[in-house]
């Protein structure tokens, strides 16, 4: 892989910035638990990181319900995540420290995320990040979502900035597939249950908190 001189940060946002992969897989188990569905920790593992829609149309076709139901079953899973944002939603533990650092050293930084804007909205609210981390952009934009690479290569485009200048920070297999097909510098910080899944020795680093991983990046940048 080329050297990397990285001068921005790209974000995802759930399990990342906020605690809310547990917002999305309860909305799932509310909302197609009227049917009589029953989604277990095997179905969410290869369904974290995707998109709203991609997840809904995984379900209808893997539970044989109906096609004319998908407008629904994605507008009340949405629904029910911003509701749990709202009186639920908290920073991923020692996020406040990056984000101080991000401050003091003017570090261009953008949200890159799964997640629709009226989802997005509520975590900058929430966690008051409009001043800190209020740029975004959405794989919904575009044709396909994570693990797709298009939503991260239009990140640095549009950031101005060439691949070797970012670095990604994901939380999902998905995710980190998505950053890595763009050929970006990939970091991880999964999901305690989730560590060891042999599926992220894809990813250029892996930590275990935000302290081992902003003391990595002050290194990084400063070279």
């Amino acid at each position: 892989m080329e050297k990397i001189m990285p001068r921005a940060l790209l974000f995802d946002m759930d399990g990342v910035l906020i605690d809310s992969e547990p917002f999305w897989r309860n909305a799932e188990q509310l909302v197609f638990g009227r049917f009589g569905i029953q989604l277990s920790k095997e179905h969410f593992s290869y369904t974290t990181g995707l998109r709203n829609d991609e997840v809904v149309d995984l379900r209808i076709r893997e539970w044989g319900l109906e096609p004319a139901l998908r407008e629904k079953l994605m507008h009340d899973m949405l629904q029910e995540v911003v509701s749990q944002i709202h009186d639920e939603g908290r920073a991923t533990e020692g996020l406040n420290d990056v984000l101080q650092w991000i401050g003091r050293h003017n570090i261009p930084s953008l949200i890159v995320t799964s997640s629709p804007p009226v989802v997005i909205h509520a975590v900058i609210e929430k966690l008051q990040l409009q001043q800190s981390l209020g740029q975004y952009l959405s794989a919904t934009e575009f044709e396909f979502g994570k693990p797709h690479p298009q939503v991260y290569i239009e990140a640095y485009r549009r950031m101005g900035l060439q691949r070797n200048e970012v670095i990604v920070t994901e939380d999902s297999i998905n995710g980190m597939l998505a950053a890595r097909a763009a050929r970006l510098f990939t970091t991880v910080i999964p999901e305690k249950d989730n560590f060891h899944n042999p599926g992220f020795s894809l990813a250029n680093r892996k930590y275990e908190h935000w302290q081992a991983w902003l003391q990595d990046m002050k290194l990084l940048f400063a070279r």
